[in-house]
């Protein structure tokens, strides 16, 4: 696998997240200006719904793309034909099943909100915000899976990364121009419909070997766990919502906004992370498909050490930076108090807690297919989770749910690092621990200081500043820190990486 690809894969998605934060950053706020912090939190609460309803997925796109490592590494067009149309086929009956499913989300939801917002507003959102997710199913699953797998998910970057600009130009003039909101939403279905048009004719041209109408049938390895997984997974990371709905009744949609206005902020953390984790999982598949230990082992060492100093560089910003960031945001709002500290504490756990055990995850999953060997771990997240929700809702609102999130992913970090650790690549089991508690104190120390020191900023070119300030002041830190604790092997390491970069 050449290695510009990935480096192609980096670069395009650190691209895209740049995007994705400016189009999260000037949409939401126009909504909430324009429209006001209900029909924001509604547009959320429909989103975490249909998350549910895209379960119907069931684990296909992960089980296609771990099967397609093997022939497509020995070049086997007949197995990579008969596997993509095999995907394309269950793309196909699950996008019936979304449909159905999400006209039924249509229907009901807006019962539950009927007495914040009309019946109506509510049933013709819901049914434009799922056609994007009915797009996803018909048309750009089959071929996001063949781009993956062939290490070129750069190819669905720039089809997105196109897209969301337009999408924000387009959004931005409606919104000004007082545009009923369902328009601003039929844009974003008419973008997502080009990429789709985009990603269709560039396989078309450049995958001629393959097709995607083979009438032969073949069994999707580790779909039924992948499934567990994705299920799992949807329940962890929505879960917040759907609760917070349903259990704080009269005031859900204002506290629903308050939660999304933080989640937003964390999700552009959590993207600026996924640009070390996405398109990544190709280079180490193809290594574990070569049975190639000494060089998976080599390049997962060097990987995990940047991908931890990047995440505790990050979130150390990000606890210092949140609450000045939200209050700036929201600016005069007054319909609900958005400024809380320990929201800002709670969300910043959740975020790193989330996000530990990713490059692990790359590796087990996403590499590897052990989706059957860590589906307990999924299970036992999933359920914490939930239950410790729904627990804690009632008496502590958006920090109870947050509560039970973070309890959640410690049980799933240990259990994802520790399979790795002792099944994939054991050589790493007491430097993989060694640089997480090292981090987390030096992590912890900083936030400290840091919160302190810049809790009271209030208006955006303060912020600014302040963001470079930290970000020139951390990154060094956490690097020098860990070079202390690794001197022999991080210069290396570092060299090694830039070599690779410049060789492509």
């Amino acid at each position: 696998m050449k290695l510009s690809r990935t480096y192609k894969n980096l670069f395009s998605n650190i691209i895209v997240q740049i995007i994705l934060a400016l189009s999260g950053i000037i949409i939401p706020k126009l909504i909430i200006l324009k429209y006001g912090s209900a029909l924001n939190g509604m547009v959320g609460s429909i989103g975490q719904f249909l998350m549910y309803a895209g379960l119907v997925e069931a684990g296909i796109g992960n089980a296609a793309i771990v099967s397609l490592y093997n022939p497509l590494m020995l070049n086997d067009t007949k197995c990579v034909s008969t596997i993509l149309s095999e995907t394309a086929r269950r793309y196909k009956k699950s996008g019936i099943i979304y449909t159905a499913i999400a006209f039924g989300i249509a229907c009901i939801y807006p019962v539950t909100i009927r007495t914040q917002i009309d019946y109506s507003i509510a049933f013709s959102m819901t049914i434009v915000l799922a056609l994007t997710g009915v797009i996803d199913f018909l048309i750009i699953g089959k071929y996001k899976v063949l781009l993956t797998a062939d290490n070129k998910y750069y190819i669905v970057n720039f089809s997105k990364a196109i897209a969301i600009v337009i999408l924000v130009c387009g959004s931005v003039f409606l919104l000004l121009n007082n545009v009923p909101l369902i328009m601003v939403k039929v844009l974003a279905v008419l973008t997502h419909m080009g990429e789709a048009i985009f990603l269709k004719e560039y396989v078309k041209k450049n995958y001629v070997q393959f097709v995607f109408d083979s009438k032969q049938k073949i069994n999707l390895e580790q779909q039924s766990s992948a499934l567990i997984h994705q299920i799992c997974m949807v329940i962890t990371y929505n879960t917040d919502m759907i609760v917070l709905t349903l259990c704080l009744k009269g005031n859900s949609l204002l506290e629903i906004s308050v939660y999304s206005v933080y989640s937003l902020i964390l999700s552009f953390a959590k993207n600026m992370m996924s640009v070390l984790c996405t398109g990544i999982n190709a280079s180490f598949g193809m290594l574990y498909a070569k049975k190639d230990t000494e060089s998976l082992v080599k390049q997962f060492k060097n990987y995990e050490l940047i991908f931890y100093i990047c995440l505790f560089t990050l979130y150390c910003c990000f606890m210092a930076l949140i609450v000045p960031f939200v209050r700036c945001y929201v600016g005069n709002t007054i319909d609900v108090e958005y400024v809380r500290i320990e929201l800002a504490i709670l969300f910043t756990l959740t975020g790193l807690l989330s996000q530990l055990k990713d490059a692990y995850g790359i590796l087990v999953n996403g590499a590897c297919g052990a989706y059957k060997e860590t589906r307990k771990y999924a299970i036992c997240e999933a359920v914490i989770n939930l239950l410790l929700s729904i627990v804690f809702v009632k008496k502590w609102g958006i920090a109870g749910v947050l509560i039970g999130t973070i309890v959640s992913h410690i049980f799933m970090d240990f259990g994802v690092i520790r399979y790795g650790c002792k099944v994939i690549i054991p050589q790493m089991r007491s430097l993989t621990f060694s640089r997480i508690i090292r981090n987390v104190f030096l992590f912890v120390v900083i936030s400290i200081i840091e919160t302190k020191l810049f809790l009271n900023i209030n208006n955006w070119i303060k912020w600014g500043i302040g963001a470079v300030i930290i970000v020139m002041v951390n990154l060094p830190f956490f690097m020098l820190w860990n070079y202390l604790f690794e001197r022999e092997s991080f210069i290396l390491e570092i060299k090694s990486l830039i070599q690779k970069i410049r060789r492509g």
